[in-house]
């Protein structure tokens, strides 16, 4: 509740200071400390967006995108400025595990969950995994079978990211300069959808962005494997062996892979 203090000042003031002359000064006195008090409680609705039941402060869709480039956290397409800003309220938690697996897969699945919401699986170059289910839980296994990216002297810190997509396509929401979703006239987000093969080189960047900005600094290279729905390669997903019967290697079924 706003503290007015005009009017809190003038009644601890004696009469002589109530009248025309002295309440007029009183109060022009106390006008910049309204003003400050205006804009400080401003300040703190755009920098702790609402979002949840828990929380009912305002949301600023317009300072969004600043806040999250503060705080390194990309918004996702499609993601609704509540979902947003409930995301961007848990930056100090998110950033203190910042580097490794879960951290990572974490913000994977908010990012694309809201278009693109399937299966993530992180695998290290050993064969050691973990898996974000489209319903945001956990699954830890190792792969015995995994060679890894077969460079020789092996490379031990790169990994992969397998998105286990339930078609061939990616959807993607039409953002302006500064990340703010462009919406039609009745508020709709315009979403449009492209092939895994027909990406372009900044559909590149905006699915490497959340790997390189939460893995570890000292991972030098990250592949993502798009696996369209019926997709095979070698060892992915896991299990399959080269020479297994009824699979070949190519054709249409194979995987789109990113080098990040």
């Amino acid at each position: 509740m706003k503290f007015d203090w005009k009017n809190a000042a003038l009644r601890e003031l004696p009469p002589w200071l109530r009248r025309t002359v002295g309440s007029a000064a009183v109060k022009g006195m106390a006008t910049p400390v309204d003003a400050e008090q205006d804009r400080s409680s401003e300040s703190i609705a755009l920098r702790f967006p609402g979002g949840s039941e828990s929380n009912a402060a305002t949301i600023h869709p317009n300072a969004l995108s600043l806040i999250g480039r503060e705080r390194r956290i990309l918004r996702g397409p499609g993601e609704s400025d509540e979902a947003y800003a409930e995301r961007l309220r848990g930056w100090w938690d998110a950033h203190r595990t910042r580097g490794g697996a879960y951290a990572l897969l974490t913000q994977l699945h908010k990012y694309f969950l809201a278009l693109n919401n399937c299966p993530i699986q992180y695998i290290n170059q050993d064969g050691a995994s973990v898996t974000v289910a489209a319903d945001g839980s956990f699954t830890r296994s190792t792969i015995p079978t995994w060679t890894g990216d077969g460079a020789d002297p092996p490379f031990w810190a790169r990994f992969y990211l397998v998105f286990y997509l339930d078609g061939s396509v990616l959807n993607f929401a039409l953002i302006t300069e500064d990340g703010d979703p462009i919406l039609t006239e009745d508020g709709e987000q315009i979403v449009v959808s492209v092939s895994i093969f027909d990406l372009t080189s900044d559909d590149h960047k905006m699915l490497c962005a959340i790997a390189h900005e939460w893995n570890a600094a000292h991972v030098d290279r990250i592949y993502i494997v798009l696996m369209p729905a019926g997709g095979y390669a070698w060892g992915l997903p896991p299990g399959i062996m080269w020479g297994d019967a009824g699979k070949t290697w190519g054709g249409g079924l194979s995987p789109a892979v990113i080098t990040c």
